[in-house]
């Protein structure tokens, strides 16, 4: 059975229709994954980095944790190249006042890098949208990963030195003379506590000697005292003369 020219003109009406909404809604599933939300609105901010670290458009932008906005623009300075200008959008109505500051922080080990916003010390007025946000330094994993792989190439020459040194230490020749060394260890120790014993013996009969001579010398002091006690009693007139 034949179609008639009107059917088929609904049928292409259709087929129109429906190959259109698929790609109204590919298109807009392709915008919503790039992050683009045409219909927020957002107070345009600014920030001066030294390095965007991979910072690209669209990424978050976050006040203390909160996700606020996203990444509009980046581009260099036209005034002074050896600085990025980051352009973000936080939602509208969103207050950010006088002592915010901006660094570049990442997402876990691996993610995203994003702008965090937080405030350091206390509050002041109000910054007004198009205002700039101060930036700060920070290393992110990735940076410490680098500085840390730097760091190992820079000991690498060192580690190796070390441990051909070690090798010298350790070789056949050198453990042998440590050992026979060590061979003759114990009989110095045997002979070394054998002078200490006889050390001690002489010391204790000296400092014997000592007393004894010291006790006999004071009994003869103390006999001698009495001795001429008891003559000066009996004939006062000799100690006179």
């Amino acid at each position: 059975m034949a179609l008639s020219p009107k059917s088929t003109t609904k049928e292409a009406i259709k087929t129109a229709i429906t190959v259109a909404a698929g790609l109204f809604l590919l298109g807009m599933f392709i915008v919503l994954l790039g992050g683009n939300r045409f219909w927020e609105e957002y107070d345009v901010y600014r920030i001066r980095f030294d390095s965007v670290k991979d910072l690209t458009v669209n990424r978050d932008v976050k006040y203390a944790g909160l996700n606020i906005g996203r990444v509009r623009d980046i581009y260099v300075d036209p005034d002074n190249p050896a600085k990025i200008d980051v352009v973000i959008g936080v939602t509208d109505g969103f207050p950010l006042y006088k002592g915010v500051v901006a660094r570049i922080a990442q997402k876990g080990l691996v993610g995203d890098n994003y702008i965090a916003l937080k405030m350091e010390g206390e509050a002041g007025p109000p910054l007004e949208p198009g205002a700039w946000i101060p930036a700060v330094s920070s290393a992110t994993i990735q940076d410490l990963a680098e500085q840390g792989s730097q760091l190992l190439v820079s000991l690498g020459p060192r580690l190796e030195g070390v441990a051909a040194g070690l090798e010298r230490i350790l070789s056949t020749e050198n453990t042998a003379k440590i050992s026979a060394a060590l061979e003759g260890v114990p009989p110095l120790i045997e002979k070394l506590d054998t002078v200490l014993a006889k050390v001690d013996r002489d010391w204790s009969e000296l400092a014997a000697s000592l007393k004894t001579g010291a006790d006999s010398t004071t009994a003869a002091v103390i006999q001698t005292a009495e001795r001429l006690e008891r003559i000066r009693e009996e004939d006062p007139d000799r100690f006179e003369q």
